[in-house]
Parts: structure tokens; C-alpha cells; sequence
């Protein structure tokens, strides 16, 4: 059996980090929503920074679930040691 390992960056393939991305720009735009005083840009540049989290994690996830479906069609097993 033989894995096809490709060169990716931690943020890349870890999931704990993209989530705690998205909860932390989904905390920056709830703060920011608060005050009266925040202007129209820096709500604009907190929706676009939970977008882009949001979509890091889909994307992520999505990668995951294929690489799940790909083991599982293929009938290859692996072994977690911890």
C-alpha cells in the first residue's frame, strides 16, 4: 500500500486552527457590532474576515470527507498510534 503525501503548510490541513480562526473573527465582528462608534469599513473587513474563515473550513472539511470516501472506496485501512 502506498500514500500519496504532498508538501502543505500546518494551516493548510489543521483543522483545530482554522476553526479557531473563524470563532476568533466571528468574535472581532460580534465586538465590533457592539459600539456605535465603529465605522461602516471595519465591519465590512470583519464580514470579509469571517467569510474567509468560513470558507477555510469548508474547505478544509471537504478535503477531509474526500480523503475518507477515497480510503473507504479503496478499501485501505490505517493504523493511529497516539
Amino acid at each position: 500500500m502506498s500514500i500519496s503525501v504532498s508538501a502543505a503548510t500546518a494551516s493548510t490541513w489543521n483543522s483545530h486552527a482554522a476553526w479557531s480562526r473563524l470563532q476568533s473573527a466571528r468574535q472581532k465582528l460580534s465586538d465590533d457590532l457592539s459600539p456605535a462608534t465603529t465605522c461602516a469599513a471595519v465591519l465590512t473587513s470583519d464580514r470579509a474576515a469571517v467569510t474567509n474563515a468560513e470558507h477555510e473550513v469548508a474547505r478544509i472539511e471537504a478535503v477531509r470527507a474526500a480523503d475518507m470516501a477515497h480510503l473507504k472506496a479503496t478499501g485501505q485501512t490505517f493504523d493511529l498510534m497516539v
